[in-house]
């Protein structure tokens, strides 16, 4: 199919996803730091019933809820490094409609006839289109099964529009919301669809 608007991704989405995945491991790192610099303090030696012994005290619990916070922010670095889909674009327009590939990972085409609504919403600093679906569970069962969660979570139980939004793509996304509104009152009005 093919497409007569695009807005490419930027790295504005990666970065914030990296800053936070680095605070989480800092938090970690924080905590494995403090549980060793007070660790002969607090921390004594117990005998436990197999005739070992096992340590004791408020840094054993620090340190490995810190060194686990810490893998989690490793994970999440690897994961905001290596996210999304820098090979296509995040949004497509054309006559039929819209595909979105907001994430980078679920790319989902809507023709007018699922959109109940286009609203524009003037961002502080990005243009912002809220498109509302006339049949939400219909749209989702008709998707990528590895995508009908997300959908479900983001759009049935939070109730949330699917945004188009000028915050992470690379060019002023004006003009693609404009048309995006204008096709959309020309699908909706067209005889091929009620």
């Amino acid at each position: 199919m093919q497409y007569e608007q695009e807005l490419w991704p930027n790295n504005r989405r990666r970065l914030k996803s990296g800053l936070y995945a680095i605070t989480v491991l800092a938090i970690g790192i924080i905590m494995v730091a403090v549980a060793t610099i007070f660790w002969d303090d607090y921390v004594g030696y117990h005998q436990t019933w197999g005739g070992g012994s096992r340590e004791d005290g408020w840094p054993t619990t620090v340190r490995l809820i810190g060194f686990w916070i810490s893998v989690f922010g490793v994970v999440l670095f690897i994961v905001a490094m290596r996210y999304g889909d820098r090979k296509n674009p995040s949004f497509k327009l054309n006559k039929d409609g819209v595909l979105i590939n907001n994430l980078g990972w679920n790319q989902v085409f809507f023709p007018w006839s699922e959109i109940a609504g286009v609203e524009e919403v003037t961002g502080k600093k990005w243009p912002i289109a809220n498109i509302r679906l006339v049949a939400i569970h219909k749209t989702i069962a008709a998707q990528d099964p590895k995508f009908q969660s997300f959908l479900k979570r983001e759009h049935v139980a939070k109730k949330k529009p699917i945004i188009i939004s000028g915050e992470y793509v690379r060019e002023d996304a004006s003009f693609f919301v404009s048309q995006l509104k204008k096709y959309y009152e020309q699908g909706k009005s067209s005889p091929t669809n009620p």
